[in-house]
């Protein structure tokens, strides 16, 4: 019995293990793919970067500054483009879970550095006020 109990845990295992992988669990991203993930990061990371998100069509649309570059990032593909080149790259939903998630932490930052600078600005400008009225 307790060898049956023990063939039945590793049968479990092994299914677990075998659906974890084909559903979108930890994988290893291939050279490709990481390429594409160094330069969302790159591009996402510098603040002066406009990133713009369409809630409706579910795109987000990153340019530098110089306008040089731009990444579109859709559902199931992205696309780099220059004034050079265009790649364009369809995506597994884990991938590109995976940049979403990425994308909307640094939007999220920038977010709440704002926040922070919009209070600033309006505790500054009630304090001149204030120092006004008296």
């Amino acid at each position: 019995m307790k060898k049956l109990k023990i063939h039945a845990k590793w049968a479990y295992l092994r299914y677990k293990n075998r659906m974890k992988n084909s559903y979108g669990g930890k994988r290893k991203l291939d050279t490709n793919e990481k390429l594409i993930k160094d330069v969302v990061v790159k591009m996402a990371s510098n603040s002066k970067n406009s990133i713009l998100v369409s809630p409706i069509s579910n795109h987000i649309h990153i340019q530098t500054e110089d306008k040089n570059y731009a990444v579109i990032l859709s559902e199931n593909r992205v696309k780099i483009a220059n004034h050079k080149i265009f790649i364009e790259t369809s995506l597994d939903p884990f991938f590109c879970k995976m940049l979403y998630s990425i994308i909307f932490k640094y939007v999220e930052k920038y977010r709440q550095a704002v926040d922070k600078n919009t209070t600033m600005n309006e505790l500054n400008g009630l304090t001149a006020i204030l120092n006004q009225l008296n």
